[in-house]
Order: C-alpha cells, then sequence, then structure tokens
C-alpha cells in the first residue's frame, strides 16, 4: 500500500497509453497488487474505442479511501524514427488538471506517484515537475495535502520478480518529496 499519510484519500496516480496496452514498467506490479486497476483500464480503453482519450483519467477505487488514477499520457508506445517520444506533456497536464478538479471538492488526499512519464513513455521529469509545480500553485488549496511519495512502492515490487523490480526502479527514479498543499 501506499505510505500512510494525514490525508482522507490517497490517489496512485501513473502514465497510461491509449491503446490498451499494460505489460511494462510500473503497471507490471501495480496490477500485480490492485487488479482492478488493470481490469479498470481495459474497460475504460474497450468503452472508448474510437474516441480521443490523450488527456482523459480514468479513476479506479481500489480500497478504502484508495484510488488509481489512469491518466493516459500517451498515445503511442516507442520512440518514433524522428526522435518523438510517446510522453504527451499537455495530455499529462490536461490529466493532472482533471484529477485536481475531481478531488477539489472531496476533502484532502494525497498524491503517490513514479516520475509519472519519464520510464517507458521517454518524457524528461524536470518538464514534467515544472508542468506539475505551475498547476500546483494556481489550483490547490491549502486544505488540500498532496504529497509525490514513493518508497512505499518498495512494498508493491516485493511481490514482483526481482528482474522486473530493478526494471522499473531504474526507469522511474521515484520522485521523493513531501509537501503540505503541494505535488512538489
Amino acid at each position: 500500500l501506499p505510505i500512510e499519510t494525514e490525508a482522507e484519500n490517497r490517489l496512485i496516480v501513473h502514465c497510461c497509453n491509449t491503446l490498451g496496452a499494460w505489460g511494462a514498467g510500473f503497471v507490471v506490479p501495480l496490477g500485480r497488487r490492485y487488479p482492478l486497476a488493470k481490469e479498470g483500464y481495459k474497460k475504460f480503453i474497450e468503452g472508448n474505442k474510437g474516441k480521443s482519450i490523450l488527456g482523459e483519467v480514468n479513476e479506479v477505487p481500489v480500497g478504502k479511501h484508495l484510488f488509481v488514477e489512469n491518466l493516459m499520457g500517451q498515445s503511442f508506445l516507442y520512440k518514433k524514427p524522428n526522435g518523438e517520444i510517446p510522453c504527451n506533456y499537455i495530455a499529462i497536464e490536461t490529466g493532472f488538471l482533471k484529477i485536481m478538479e475531481n478531488w477539489s471538492d472531496k476533502g484532502n488526499y494525497s498524491i503517490h506517484m513514479p516520475r509519472i512519464g519519464c520510464g517507458l513513455a521517454g518524457g524528461d521529469w524536470k518538464t514534467i515537475e515544472e508542468i506539475i509545480s505551475e498547476m500546483d500553485a494556481m489550483k490547490m488549496s491549502e486544505e488540500q495535502k498532496c504529497y509525490a511519495i514513493a518508497k512505499a512502492w518498495y512494498e508493491t515490487l516485493k511481490n514482483a520478480d526481482a528482474e522486473i523490480e530493478k526494471k522499473v526502479l531504474k526507469e522511474n527514479s521515484f520522485y521523493i518529496k513531501e509537501n503540505k498543499g503541494s505535488m512538489r
């Protein structure tokens, strides 16, 4: 489970693709620990075939006051020959805004995430951190508590085999910082 915080609700946010591919990187241990997250994602993709869902968020309750936020932040899987990366920064920003709007009147919450969009999606963490910081300054109220804490994922990864664990930890180099009223 994510680290216990003072927040009433805990949100596990991660970057997903819009193609329905769930089988590499961070989602492997996430899906093992919370099978409903994968199931909810697959149903969301199937139910939105033919629609533009980049930047959308599929929220899946996986426990009491615990939710997985499947943020659709990439529309393809691999770096293109022209250098274009799968991570779509506008979609990441749009998804975070939707999460913040959705939770703005539901009490306090904490956010638990890897360096979203930076593993298999190929994004640059400094760019994503800047996007989150700008949104944070714009949208967050003092009562809301957001944390980007990832050491708890060690427990999630314990159930994954050693090779996957090493790969996920290497690719995500988790963002570990905690601020009251901030996602930074």
